[in-house]
């Protein structure tokens, strides 16, 4: 089941969208039980809540996708040694794929050197 991992390594308080697989909504909502605030669609009848169009699971799965992708290409070359470097590389061009990544290793350099 997801939900130990979920309350392992996410906040208490947080926002957490999901489907509506049974593991997170049965009769109750368990998601909402361990804390988070907990939207959810059901993608039998929808892909973006018709009222609420901030409840989707768009992001999650173009993420996904876009990282199977990746994997797809350079597969052959993991090791229990480099899955993790290559997940953070991912990421990180993810994340900052709109950004110059020459200011955005100036501002890591100048956060660095503001830690005491």
């Amino acid at each position: 089941m997801l939900l130990p991992i979920l309350v392992q390594h996410v906040e208490e308080g947080s926002q957490v969208f999901s489907d509506k697989f049974s593991s997170y909504v049965s009769r109750y909502n368990l998601i909402e039980e361990q804390g988070f605030d907990h939207y959810f669609i059901n993608h039998s009848l929808h892909f973006v809540d018709p009222v609420r169009s901030f409840i989707h699971t768009n992001n999650i799965e173009r993420a996904w996708r876009s990282l199977k992708t990746s994997i797809s290409h350079v597969k052959r070359s993991f090791t229990d040694d480099n899955i993790d470097s290559f997940l953070d590389t991912f990421h990180f061009q993810t994340f900052f794929s709109q950004e110059n990544l020459y200011d955005v290793f100036l501002r890591i350099l100048v956060s660095i050197s503001n830690i005491e």
